[in-house]
């Protein structure tokens, strides 16, 4: 891990213009220093990839399979440092996070990279009346927008298909996990990805509002950019603090998006499930969540032999639900 804030723009890492810190879920004590992408690395990070792009996607799949194969025993080889660090940024529990953000990524690109190889490039499909070509083409500079809940897997999620079809990248990461997210940027230099085809940029809501709305973003549809996330029950929902972020993309992208309130986010841990649309269903007399001591620390390096908590991600005493959590700790 870099003692200095990075970005990764163009094949390379930059050093930060603008820092800010990274909390340890834990304590709340500084992890390090992460990178709060200002405008000027936006427009950087989206002219690297519309640079990119024209030779990435005449790419063939058999090329992009080989690289993306490469590129996902890049992250497997990290996975054990990676799982960790994320658990410190954001507090889940070792349990999940080995899968979520250590083994699954590197899963999800060996998967796509195989797609890509089956699937056909055009297709012709016959019907009574003639016959329609389908074909298959890349959309073009994706713009790619993770919380921090499981930052790992969402973005390899959205860096995984995209890559795969011949699109160019800008991961902009949540800024409470602005560490973890240089790991796909460490990989992609390590196996020799073309420069401007995945460019990292951890950030805020400015740094979010801006990708979203650039010109020169192709694709990134709304439900990819306002990062929803179906879940069964809120212990483990991509609820999200950054309110503000999800109402500034509504109105750059002109998308109606309705939340659900993270005070009944977290009381719903006491028996609400959720649907998509952020509407709470009580079940009959049941909780989907059992008793568990929230006062424990979540990360392992705290923490000694206990039972395995079936709370999600819980980051620093900033965020609501980290609070409403302590609250109900002293009760």
């Amino acid at each position: 891990m870099s003692a200095t804030a990075r970005v990764f723009i163009d094949g390379q890492f930059r050093t930060a213009e603008q820092v800010e810190p990274v909390l340890e879920a834990a304590t709340g004590e500084k992890l390090g220093d992460g990178a709060s992408a200002t405008e000027a690395d936006i427009d950087a990070a989206v002219a690297a990839a519309q640079g990119a792009l024209k030779e990435w996607c005449s790419t063939s799949p058999d090329h992009r399979a080989e690289l993306l194969v490469a590129f996902a025993a890049a992250l497997e080889s990290r996975a054990r440092s990676t799982d960790q660090l994320v658990t410190r940024e954001n507090g889940m529990p070792m349990s999940l996070s080995r899968g979520a953000n250590g083994r699954f990524p590197a899963a999800l690109m060996r998967y796509y990279a195989q797609l890509i190889t089956e699937t056909a490039i055009e297709e012709i499909r016959p019907s009574m009346i003639g016959h329609t070509i389908v074909r298959r083409e890349a959309v073009g500079v994706v713009a790619a927008i993770v919380p921090w809940n499981y930052p790992q897997a969402l973005a390899a999620f959205k860096l995984a298909p995209a890559l795969a079809a011949g699109c160019t990248v800008v991961l902009k990461a949540a800024p409470e996990t602005a560490l973890d997210a240089l790991v796909f940027a460490e990989a992609a230099q390590e196996v020799g990805l073309p420069a401007g085809v995945l460019n990292v940029v951890p950030g805020g809501v400015a740094a979010g509002a801006h990708l979203v709305s650039h010109p020169g973003v192709d694709g990134g549809h709304p439900s990819d950019i306002c990062f929803l996330t179906a879940a069964p029950h809120p212990a483990s929902s991509s609820f999200r603090n950054s309110i503000s972020l999800d109402q500034l993309v509504a109105e750059r992208i002109g998308v109606l998006t309705r939340f659900p309130s993270l005070t009944l986010a977290v009381n719903g841990g006491r028996g609400l499930s959720w649907t998509r649309s952020g509407v709470a269903i009580p079940p009959e007399g049941q909780s989907f969540m059992g008793p568990i001591d929230v006062r424990q620390p979540l990360c392992p390096q705290h923490a000694g032999p206990r039972p395995v908590p079936k709370l999600s991600s819980v980051v620093s005493s900033g965020f609501h639900p980290r609070q409403k959590v302590d609250s109900y700790a002293a009760t």
